[in-house]
């Protein structure tokens, strides 16, 4: 080591911690990262440490090098230097035993991480209680360490060993010492008299013991730790710690039969908690969240105890319930899965006796939600965030007040919300304007909707009723639809209140805050009622003509598939007309466009796109259920042929025509596919030329839906699919060509999505075919894209081949095609998996070519451990070791004689950890993830 490594080392940690530009800092620590790969700094690392002279920076970053190195680069280590290194950690942890303690869990994450990895250290948590048990100084050190000992080891393993040696190396460190450890903590417990800083370490490594699961709940039968963590729970100082505590061994005290004797100690416990709980402030949220997540976890643990012996464990519910009256919408959510679970329980017959015990708490409920669904008098304060964090909380709060539903019924629930609205209209000093104590109550009504009965004939009538009467608001009027778009169901079983919602409805097209509401109950009741308003679509006609020309594009679309429902109720003889008349003013609109030509304006263009949505949208919607005679709308998609061909000629390259024109084929052959054969061919001759001209990935995706629609009856249809995907492939590899692949990531994630299909539905023709070769050698050179869905989508793609191709490995007419191909393109294909990994692919990307590597090995098991073999073997000596390289090819060869495909695909994730650790820069290494 030599003091320039030092004067560099503390350069970069003045740039990094004293200096302000964003960029100097950044190269700093970049710098420092690449100076913990390297073998240089065990020494540095150990001088700094040591070294009176430097700050706390400088010993922090050494501590730090440390457990990167032990965690990472510990095979630089002979034996003896390994038993060094050990015995120099346990001196340091010596040394500063009086802190700081940032440099304290350093230290023990080290010592942790060679524990882990040195099998030839014995017992080191014997070792480690022996060293500093009976040091008041050092008492804080060993339970530091003993804190993120099962943390570190049952967390997200970073540490290169097998899963074998992990299981038992965890089991001699962790299960074999827990006794002990418990009886350590009794005993530091029992002696810490007033000592809070060493009771706090006390707690936080029972709890890291307990949530690692390596001391048995049951040994806390008994035992004085129990009482003393709820006691804990009177401290200000010790309180965070002992609320951890608590709750975890309430969690793992869920399985009743076996810990009963122990909750019959821990329930007592939690009432006074109640007490606590009214003493804390209101502006205490954090202090209250707390007992809440107590009492919640209670709830859910013990939740058969509080369903068949009510009134035993009646204080965990009514805790409950006292959380979420608290004024703060933090802590509500924390008891949501309670409720439904708790509903879900007491839904099973056998607890139909005791449900009415229930009834009081639910009543209780309701009342306290629709208090919170208040918007509050100064929303206009809000900010953006504010009022959408809100609105989520209103619709998951929703999920409750169904809950309740659940339980009461339906009658009762609703009964609730609706007197509020009667005493609001009644109430001759209501005032008005005050328009937040009506809306909560119809936004509950909202919720209730999912639980309630078509034939309930008590209370929605009444509801329905008031509705018109209730305060003319633009925010009750917006709820008030709502309300009727939710009860569009029930309203189906009612038909006399559907002039009175329509009406009601259309009034609210004229007030601009209540259109998008207006739009969604249209759409939900002629949805749900379609049959029922067939006669209604002669006035409905006009009307759509009307919104045609003043709505927004979306609220239109909400329209148009409001009225495609309706008109799928029409009878068959008379669909195409009805059909007819909608569409045909839009197809004489498209058609004015189209004439136009080249000469239309951008607006005309656009205009043309949310003209052929709307097409698209009465298409997705009207389909005759009648399949078995000739479909009479084909008629008119052949009407509309000649108009759309002209628009893909004139329009095609425009983006916003050509997806939702692509939406509308997407019906044609998803829906009408039988009766859209006559048309397919020139569809197809149109949709291979247009993306030859534009290039746009709209087009991949509509010929994918094609494929996977007839791959079925291609043969027997006479359907070109394959002279279609091999003209598309044939534009496709221009395109790469031309613009490279990172300049059109979306097209080639839509073309490998397109050839998946194609190799799933014809698996036998795509091999078989001239395709084959070409494809494979796009997707090869797609592994250098940056882009994830693209690069997802090509492995998807090899993933979809190599499975169907293991799945008929004893077919040689199936096998043989993919063999030829591997013989000239193998080794450069898994060259590129391999210099992938360690260079460019995201981390997640490791699976999927560990799952191609794997069905490789199945299929072709000699010669893909030749290409394997060689491209480990073109990595740089320097970068990697004889020794590396053999125990790569070692652990190779056992995952694949063994077809232990996890293990194979454990292997490649640590070698290229490894090998990205060692061999590059830490920018280089984060651009990868």
């Amino acid at each position: 080591m030599s003091t320039e490594a030092i004067d560099r080392v503390l350069q970069a940690l003045s740039a990094l911690y004293g200096n302000t530009d964003s960029a100097t800092k950044e190269e700093a620590n970049i710098w420092l990262e690449d100076f913990q790969k390297t073998t240089e700094a065990w020494t540095t690392a150990d001088v700094l440490i040591r070294h009176e002279k430097v700050g706390l920076e400088a010993r922090l970053f050494a501590a730090q090098t440390f457990r990167a190195k032990i965690t990472y680069d510990l095979k630089e280590l002979d034996t003896n230097a390994r038993n060094s290194l050990r015995d120099s950690l346990l001196n340091l942890l010596h040394q500063f035993r009086a802190g700081p303690n940032i440099i304290i869990t350093q230290l023990c994450l080290s010592i942790a991480n060679l524990a882990l990895q040195a099998n030839d250290w014995e017992d080191p948590v014997k070792q480690l209680i022996q060293l500093y048990a009976s040091n008041p100084e050092t008492a804080g050190c060993l339970l530091e360490f003993l804190s993120v000992l099962p943390e570190e080891i049952s967390g997200d393993r970073k540490v290169p060993i097998s899963d074998e040696d992990y299981q038992r190396r965890s089991k001699e460190l962790l299960a074999s010492n827990s006794g002990e450890v418990l009886q350590l903590l009794v005993v530091y417990m029992q002696n810490s008299g007033n000592n809070v800083d060493v009771q706090i370490k006390l707690f936080k490594c029972l709890y890291s013991w307990l949530k690692t699961r390596n001391i048995h709940i049951m040994t806390l039968h008994g035992n004085p730790l129990l009482d003393l963590s709820f006691e804990a729970l009177n401290s200000e100082d010790l309180f965070d710690v002992a609320v951890d505590v608590v709750c975890e061994i309430i969690d793992q005290t869920s399985d009743i039969g076996q810990s009963m004797p122990l909750i019959e100690k821990i329930y007592p416990k939690l009432t006074p908690l109640r007490e606590l709980m009214k003493q804390i402030d209101t502006d205490d949220g954090d202090k209250y969240k707390a007992f809440c997540r107590i009492f919640t976890e209670a709830g859910e643990a013990y939740l058969s105890l509080v369903v068949e012996n009510f009134g035993a464990f009646r204080g965990i519910i009514e805790g409950i319930v006292e959380c979420v009256a608290f004024p703060s919408l933090d802590i509500v959510p924390m008891t949501f899965n309670f409720w439904f679970s708790l509903a879900n329980q007491l839904s099973d017959s056998k607890y139909a006796q005791v449900k009415p015990q229930f009834f009081d708490i639910y009543r209780s409920l309701i009342d306290i939600i629709i208090g919170h669904l208040h918007y509050p008098q100064d929303l206009n304060a809000w900010t953006a965030e504010q009022r959408d964090d809100f609105r989520n909380f209103r619709h998951e709060i929703g999920d409750v007040l169904k809950d309740c539903c659940y339980v009461l019924g339906s009658q009762e629930t609703l009964s609730r919300p609706y007197s509020i609205l009667v005493k609001c209209i009644t109430d001759p000093s209501f005032d008005r304007s005050n328009w937040q104590v009506i809306e909560a109550p119809l936004m509950s009504l909202r919720s209730m909707g999912a639980e309630v009965d078509s034939s309930e004939n008590v209370v929605v009538p009444e509801i329905m009723k008031i509705l018109p009467n209730l305060p003319l608001h633009s925010k009750i009027r917006y709820a008030a639809t709502l309300v009727i778009a939710r009860y569009t169901f029930w309203t189906a079983e009612h038909p006399e209140f559907i002039p009175f919602q329509l009406d009601y409805i259309s009034a609210g097209f004229d007030d601009p805050e209540v259109v998008a509401a207006s739009a969604m109950a249209l759409k939900y009741l002629c949805k749900d009622c379609n049959k029922l308003l067939i006669d209604y679509l002669n006035q409905l006609h006009p009307f759509y003509i009307s919104a045609s020309k003043s709505l927004s594009q979306g609220d239109l679309i909400e329209i148009t598939e409001a009225l495609a429902h309706v008109i799928s109720a029409v009878p068959m003889d008379k669909i195409l007309s009805t059909l007819q008349t909608f569409c045909l003013p839009i197809a004489q609109g498209l058609h004015e466009i189209a004439r136009k030509g080249q000469g239309a304006s951008e607006s005309e263009v656009r205009q043309a796109g949310d003209l052929v949505d709307q097409i698209a949208t009465f298409f997705q919607y009207v389909i005759p259920s009648n399949t078995s005679e000739a479909n009479p709308l084909i008629q008119l998609i052949s009407e509309l042929w000649p108009v759309c061909d002209s628009l893909l000629v004139n329009f095609g390259g425009n983006v916003h025509l050509a997806e939702n024109i692509s939406k509308y084929f997407k019906c044609c052959v998803v829906y009408y596919r039988k009766d859209f054969l006559p048309l397919l061919p020139n569809f197809l001759e149109r949709l291979v030329e247009t993306f030859d001209r534009t290039g746009l990935g709209c087009y991949l995706w509509v010929a994918k839906k094609t494929i996977d629609e007839y791959s079925g009856q291609a043969q027997h249809d006479g359907i070109p699919l394959l002279g279609v995907a091999e003209k598309l492939s044939s534009s496709m590899f221009r395109f790469v060509k031309e613009k490279g692949f990172q300049e059109i990531p979306d097209v080639v994630e839509d073309y490998f999505q397109m050839m998946t299909i194609f190799i799933e539905e014809m698996y036998t023709t795509f091999v078989q075919s001239p395709l084959l070769m070409p494809v494979f050698q796009c997707g090869m050179a797609g592994f250098s894209l940056e882009h994830h869905r693209a690069l997802s989508a090509i492995f998807h793609f090899y993933t979809q081949l190599f499975t169907i191709t293991a799945r008929h490995k004893t077919d040689p007419a199936l096998v043989d095609p993919i063999s030829k191909t591997l013989q000239e393109v193998g080794a450069s294909f898994v060259g590129l998996l391999i210099n992938g990994l360690i260079h460019s692919f995201p981390l997640d990307f490791v699976s999927d070519v560990g799952t191609i590597m794997g069905f490789m090995a199945e299929v072709f098991p000699s010669e893909s451990r030749q290409w394997v073999a060689y491209a480990i073997n073109q990595l740089p000596a320097e970068h990697l070791s004889p020794s590396e390289r053999e125990a790569f090819f070692v652990n190779y060869d056992v995952a694949v004689r063994e077809q232990h495909w996890r293990r194979l695909r454990r292997l490649l994730n640590d070698f290229t950890t490894q090998y990205r650790r060692k061999n590059f820069s830490a920018r280089i290494t984060r651009k990868a993830h």
